[in-house]
């Protein structure tokens, strides 16, 4: 008769099991006729798979239990060990290696976990969706497998049928394993979870942990779809998602796929723009440019230069400037820390580069030249890069507009480039860099513009008679202005 071979206080101790190196007696009571027995250690080997520290997953993969783990998915009769299976197949995945998820597939496992996925026990439908998006996160071959398999209708059934926060949070994140991938998946398969999805966004137990993690799940989830098609946006409109989602970008556990979604509704259809500048105070975006989390920069980022750019009219342009977005800008490009400095940088450069000449007009009201100029010296290529290309573009609109109440930039500033764009070009012919052709490349464009907006100036000054004669030195020649 096999028993327990370790005591039955001790079966939840992963620790104690492990180092009483009990494996090959757990293994062989799981293998035996005896249900109970087979209970407690398919529970036991599903704790030493949850041990964080060094699951021994290679020797429950050569000790053969594996396919015995499977066949346990259908025992109808004992739903703690069906529960305790899915648990152990997950984390075997989950904490494996693709050769031991492979096992895990051969053995037959997303059709019987997604049959399971039919069951009435909601603990171990929760289980079995979790094991079920494990296996989908492995790779897009198993996300593809197990989309085959029909598992997402039936994740999404139990989306529809749970109240329960914890399964909440466990099946959107199994629905969110099924819809990201690069390939990604077929658009039919997964566009029935936008609606589900979208009905998540509006829970009202937002402080609630188990509430915080359905929210990232449904809204990572979200993102994944809209990314597919123009189609899943104006489905997610039509939800009425979209002022919950604002809300969202206010939270910190949905505030990177929050503003991520909204970045592409921006790029599909402008005429959010409004609303969006209405509702969300972007300044308070600023901070999360810098976040440790390089999601939330990237996405802050994006949301700030998807806002500034889709402004199309005075009063949208207005509204940027009231919002007072563009200063404090200008103010994070001079701050400490290179990314602070790059992200600012960046989107300088986006907004004189696709902005309007409105937009550039409020940027060097607000002195963003001489800031631009400082970044010409640092030691970064992404940072003189941008500021270079910013510098150009805004000398070029600069000229077009200096006719009429457009942008107007002073002689100073004019000298202050030029001034600076000396020192840049003379340190990087003492560089050993040898990639320095996109540098005089940019050069020589504002060295153009420069001499342009000299002329610019000189011909004003000619039709403006009595004004004093005044200059620019370029490369160390005087352009009368």
């Amino acid at each position: 008769e096999i028993g327990l071979p370790i005591n039955e206080e001790d079966i939840l101790d992963p620790v104690v099991a492990n180092t009483n190196n009990n494996l090959p007696q757990i293994v062989k009571a799981v293998m035996n006729d005896d249900a109970p027995i087979q209970s407690d250690c398919t529970l036991l080997l599903s704790h030493l798979l949850s041990n964080d520290t060094k699951p021994p997953i290679q020797h429950i993969i050569d000790s053969g239990v594996v396919p015995k783990l499977v066949e346990f998915l259908q025992r109808t009769d004992e739903l703690l060990i069906q529960q305790d299976a899915a648990l152990a197949l997950g984390d075997i995945v989950l904490k494996g290696t693709c050769a031991h998820t492979q096992v895990v597939i051969d053995a037959g496992a997303i059709q019987k976990l997604i049959r399971l996925l039919h069951t009435t026990n909601p603990n171990v439908a929760r289980d079995a969706s979790g094991a079920v998006g494990k296996i989908a996160s492995n790779s897009t071959t198993c996300r593809d497998a197990v989309l085959k398999a029909g598992g997402m209708p039936l994740l999404l059934m139990q989306l529809k049928k749970s109240n329960d926060l914890f399964t909440l949070k466990v099946v959107s994140w199994a629905v969110g394993c099924l819809c990201r991938g690069d390939p990604q998946p077929n658009f039919a398969r997964v566009k029935p979870c936008l609606q589900p999805l979208s009905e998540l966004l509006l829970n009202d137990d937002q402080d609630l942990d188990d509430s915080r993690g359905m929210l990232n799940n449904a809204c990572c989830a979200l993102y994944s779809v809209c990314r597919m098609s123009n189609e899943a946006i104006h489905t997610l409109v039509d939800a009425g998602v979209f002022f919950p989602l604002m809300e969202l970008t206010l939270k910190k556990c949905t505030r990177s796929p929050a503003l991520k979604i909204i970045g592409l509704l921006l790029k599909r259809d402008r005429t959010w723009i409004q609303p969006i500048i209405s509702i969300c105070d972007l300044p308070s975006l600023i901070p999360f440019m810098s976040s440790p989390d390089k999601s939330v920069q990237k996405a802050a980022y994006w949301a700030i230069c998807d806002v500034i750019l889709s402004c199309e009219n005075k009063e949208q342009v207005q509204d940027v400037s009231d919002s007072r977005i563009i200063p404090e800008l200008i103010q994070m490009s001079s701050k400490e820390g290179l990314t602070i400095r790059k992200n600012a940088a960046r989107a300088l450069f986006m907004i004189s580069d696709g902005g309007s000449a409105a937009l550039i007009k409020i940027l060097v009201s607000h002195g963003c030249i001489r800031p631009l100029c400082d970044l010409l010296t640092d030691n970064d290529k992404t940072l003189v890069d941008c500021a270079l290309q910013a510098l150009k573009k805004i000398l070029k609109v600069g000229r077009k507009e200096s006719k009429g109440n457009g942008v107007r930039i002073v002689r100073s500033e004019v000298q202050w480039i030029e001034d600076t764009i000396e020192g840049v070009e003379k340190a990087s012919k003492k560089s050993k860099d040898q990639d320095l052709y996109s540098l005089h490349e940019h050069i020589y464009g504002i060295r153009k513009e420069l001499k342009r907006m000299a002329d610019s100036f000189r011909n004003r000054n000619l039709r403006d008679a009595g004004k004093i004669e005044q200059k620019i030195i370029i490369k160390g020649k005087t352009f009368p202005m």
